[in-house]
């Protein structure tokens, strides 16, 4: 995922350097690309972001489960709600990437299409 996000930003650097050797048609197509690079770059972002969230829980569960061993204490309402909200994060967080890598695909045949290619 982070190197999705990274190839995103460096797709959008490349048209902010050469934004100025574009014509106007180029900068038309470009515009166009931006803004989807920008949906990818905030799919991508979720992504990631629930992804680590949810890796951190998973964390955190394991630590909670080594606590209550040691103390005898009964968290086992604590641990079941980490990792609901783990899953869920993860779960949130794959969608978002399926998602990011839908729009890709479906924005790469656009583009195909568009110039003629099938």
């Amino acid at each position: 995922m982070a190197n999705r996000l990274s190839r995103i930003i460096d797709r959008w650097r490349f048209y902010q350097q050469s934004w100025s050797q574009l014509d106007s048609q180029a900068r038309q197509s470009a515009q166009v690309e931006l803004e989807n690079l920008e949906r990818r770059r905030n799919f991508a972002s979720v992504a990631l972001y629930a992804c680590t969230l949810a890796a951190l829980l998973i964390c955190i569960v394991i630590a909670t489960l080594f606590v209550e061993v040691l103390l005898g204490a009964h968290i086992r309402g604590l641990v079941s709600a980490l990792f609901i909200f783990a899953m869920a994060a993860l779960i949130s967080g794959l969608s978002t990437f399926l998602g990011e890598v839908h729009l890709a695909t479906r924005t790469m045949r656009i583009s195909l299409h568009i110039h003629g290619v099938d």
